[in-house]
């Protein structure tokens, strides 16, 4: 009778356990593929996506004035190349190992970073206006929201 219960007990567990991995599975974000609607008309945000060329991150300020700022962390991996999008005469990140810290005041369309991960993942933890709302952050070629802020990203 012992053994009967443990044994459902188990099955409870399992089936729990399997229900939580396919939801996780159905809420990571894919980053493949630039945002539909990224350009300079596009809402005020930021903006990510990986394709072929490596990874990339836009703020998009649109004509009004915007501080965006926030870290991008690399754990288990190395993070390499980082660059701006575009040739500006300040620089307004800074790269301290695997990590990228942004401080941007902008009130011009689209500033970027593009950089390059080996393995691992990437953590984003960022802020327009000082606010952290994942509403502000399309990932992929589908402009997918995070379900929150810090959110990871599996590099594949």
């Amino acid at each position: 009778m012992i053994d009967q219960f443990v044994r459902k007990i188990a099955g409870i567990f399992l089936v729990v356990a399997i229900m939580i991995s396919s939801i996780t599975l159905a809420f990571a974000l894919d980053p493949k593929g630039r945002p539909k609607g990224m350009g300079p008309t596009a809402a005020s945000g930021f903006y990510i996506w990986q394709d072929d060329k490596g990874w990339h991150l836009r703020a998009v300020a649109g004509s009004q004035k915007h501080k965006f700022e926030g870290e991008i962390t690399c754990e288990g991996g190395s993070l390499n190349e980082v660059k701006q999008y575009r040739d500006e005469a300040v620089k307004w990140f800074t790269v301290e190992g695997n990590k990228v810290k942004i401080e941007l005041d902008s009130d011009k369309n689209i500033d970027g970073l593009d950089f390059q991960v080996s393995g691992g993942s990437l953590t984003f933890d960022l802020r327009v206006d000082d606010r952290a709302e994942a509403s502000a952050i399309k990932v992929g070629a589908n402009s997918e929201n995070p379900s929150g802020i810090p959110f990871t990203i599996q590099v594949k």
